[in-house]
């Protein structure tokens, strides 16, 4: 497939924090910025960001005419080992459920709590790294979809188990083991996961598929009733997030 110009470009905040956005040609050597912003309370210390390779993985996706062009935001975030907002902060989507709604409302949830929130529970409760993903893939017939995923890095396998991600996921009443792959939780609807979860050691790693309601925006998945990823694509963005992880 010949690579095709980028049709959108986001710079948007990440956990309130400066980041850089990606511009897209299905290219390795990809233009970027080094964030260099830190919040004002060092909970949090911005990291240069290891600049992965989603139009690869978007392209090679099984959905029907997945296009290069994407949109990511992406961010590296280590324990500044200042005060961090340890009280845990109310989510705003229902937890357990499918986060659906207009771009500029849920493109800022994690895990049903606003990104900063979460970034800062999981800092708090002893985190060492967080390395987040948002990504916008799109598709030849102008379709859309959107994926996020988030590893957290703790001291050791104890501490991960007892993060509050993990609690909070773990809490889910309709969990699924094993679904999507070996060793990974998942959680579906119509069919389809919208997230999966999986410890790897002393790291969790998290992807979350949701669903833009902009009624002026572009078409949902035609490949699933849902309009969510299917399945394996799910399977295949989780393992990929893992293995680059690993390389950092």
């Amino acid at each position: 497939m010949s690579p095709r110009i980028l049709r959108r470009v986001v710079t948007a905040p990440l956990f309130a924090l400066s980041i850089s956005a990606c511009s897209t040609q299905a290219t390795p050597d990809l233009d970027r910025t080094t964030p260099t912003t830190t919040p004002p309370s060092e909970c949090a210390v911005v990291a240069a960001e290891p600049g992965l390779a989603v139009h690869q993985l978007n392209e090679s996706l099984p959905i029907e005419g997945a296009d290069v062009s994407f949109t990511q935001r992406e961010v590296l975030l280590e324990a500044g080992g200042g005060p961090c907002g340890e009280d845990p902060a109310e989510a705003v989507t229902d937890e357990c459920s499918l986060v659906s709604g207009r771009y500029d409302v849920v493109s800022g949830v994690r895990l049903w709590h606003e990104e900063q929130d979460f970034a800062e529970h999981e800092l708090a409760a002893g985190a060492q790294r967080i390395l987040a993903e948002d990504v916008t893939g799109y598709t030849e017939n102008d379709e859309t979809f959107h994926w996020r995923a988030v590893a957290v890095e703790y001291p050791g396998p104890t501490d991960v188990h007892d993060s509050p991600a993990w609690d909070v996921i773990s809490a889910c009443d309709k969990l699924q083991a094993d679904r999507v792959g070996s060793d990974v939780v998942s959680l579906s609807q119509g069919g389809e996961p919208f997230l999966a979860a999986q410890i790897d050691g002393a790291t969790l790693y998290v992807v979350e598929t949701w669903i833009s309601t902009d009624p002026d925006g572009a078409g949902t998945l035609s490949d699933t009733d849902t309009g969510l990823l299917p399945a394996d694509a799910v399977s295949k963005i989780l393992s990929w997030f893992i293995e680059e992880h690993s390389r950092l």
